[in-house]
C-alpha cells in the first residue's frame, strides 16, 4: 500500500479518535451514568430473508436490472455481521451498514463504529456500455462511521471508506441527515438525504475512460476527485407478527461533477427500489 493510500485512512482515524476524546471528556463532566439509559445487550439477535431489488446495472447506466437478493444479519453485543439492509431490521439499528462491524464508542448522543465491507467491484461484461474497459476488481473496504443524535428523531451521519487491498478502488466519504419515525407501534419509517465524495482513484476506476479504450461514441475522459452524487431515500418496515417483518426501500441519486460528465454516465439520475420479507428473532 502506498503512502497516498494510507493517508486517507490516517486522517479518518485521527478524526474518529479526536471525536472519541471530546466525547469522553464530555461524558466525564456529566458525572456517573444514568441508570435509566439502555445498556449494551449480550443477547444474540438475527434476521434472515430476501428482497426483490431493482437497480441500475452500474452507476450511470441507462439500464435497470431486477434481481432476488438474499439477506441476513447477526448481532451480539457490539459485534455485527450483516448483508445489504438486513442489519436495519433489528431493533434500534440506526447504522445498518453491511459487513462485519463493531461499535468503538457509544454515548446517548454519539456513536463511532468501524467495519470491513466486501466491494464487489464492476465487471465490464455487466453492460454493453462498458465493453473494452478493465474490470474494477473486487476488494475489501474499511468503513469508519460516526452518528450524532441531534434530537430523538434526527441524526447526522458521517462515513468514510477506503480500499484496503490497493486495487485502485480509492476512497469515499459521505454526509447524511436522517429522520426516523413511527406510524404505528408495529410500523416504522425513515428518510434521509446527503452527499457522497470520492477521491481521484475511485473516480478514475468507475467514471474514467483510458485513451486505449476510447471509441467514437465514448471519448477518453480523465475523472478527478470531488463530489460523486447527491442522494435521498425512504424506508418502511412493518412487523406482521412476533418475528415476521415486511420492508421496502426507495432511493434516488443524481451524479455530480465529473461523475455526471463522464461518457459512461448515460443517465445522471437513477433510482433503486426493493421490497422484501424477513424473519427476525430475539427482539
Amino acid at each position: 500500500m502506498t503512502l497516498s493510500t494510507l493517508r486517507p485512512i490516517g486522517l479518518i482515524l485521527c478524526g474518529a479518535l479526536a471525536a472519541l476524546a471530546v466525547s469522553g471528556a464530555a461524558a466525564q463532566d456529566e458525572g456517573p451514568p444514568d441508570p435509566t439509559l439502555p445498556v449494551t445487550e449480550t443477547v444474540a439477535r438475527y434476521a434472515v430473508g430476501a428482497s426483490i431489488v431493482s437497480s441500475p446495472s452500474y452507476s450511470g447506466a441507462d439500464r435497470q436490472q431486477l434481481r432476488l437478493a438474499p439477506m441476513w444479519a447477526f448481532h451480539w453485543g457490539r459485534l455485527r455481521l450483516s448483508t445489504g439492509p438486513a442489519g436495519g431490521l433489528l431493533r434500534d439499528e440506526e447504522d445498518a451498514a453491511s459487513g462485519a462491524s463493531a461499535e468503538l464508542f457509544k454515548s446517548p448522543t454519539l456513536a463511532l463504529n468501524a467495519s470491513l465491507r466486501f466491494d464487489k467491484g464492476r465487471m465490464s461484461s455487466s453492460d454493453p456500455a462498458l465493453e473494452g474497459l478493465a474490470d474494477v476488481r473486487r476488494t475489501l473496504r474499511l468503513r469508519l462511521g460516526s452518528r450524532l443524535k441531534l434530537t430523538p428523531q434526527w441524526r447526522l451521519n458521517l462515513t468514510a471508506t477506503q480500499d484496503l487491498l490497493g486495487r485502485r478502488s480509492g476512497g469515499t466519504a459521505a454526509i447524511d441527515l436522517a429522520y426516523a419515525g413511527r406510524f404505528t407501534p408495529t410500523t416504522t419509517w425513515s428518510a434521509g438525504a446527503g452527499l457522497t465524495l470520492a477521491d481521484a482513484t475511485y473516480m478514475a476506476a468507475r467514471f474514467g475512460v483510458p485513451r486505449a479504450a476510447a471509441l467514437p461514441d465514448r471519448p477518453a475522459f480523465d475523472a478527478g476527485g470531488g463530489l460523486r452524487d447527491a442522494h435521498a431515500g425512504l424506508g418502511l418496515a412493518s412487523a406482521l407478527g412476533p418475528h415476521l417483518v415486511l420492508f421496502a426501500n426507495l432511493s434516488a441519486s443524481r451524479l455530480l461533477q465529473d461523475a455526471a460528465a463522464s461518457p459512461l454516465s448515460h443517465r445522471n439520475f437513477s433510482a433503486l427500489g426493493s421490497v422484501g420479507l424477513a424473519w427476525r428473532c430475539c427482539q
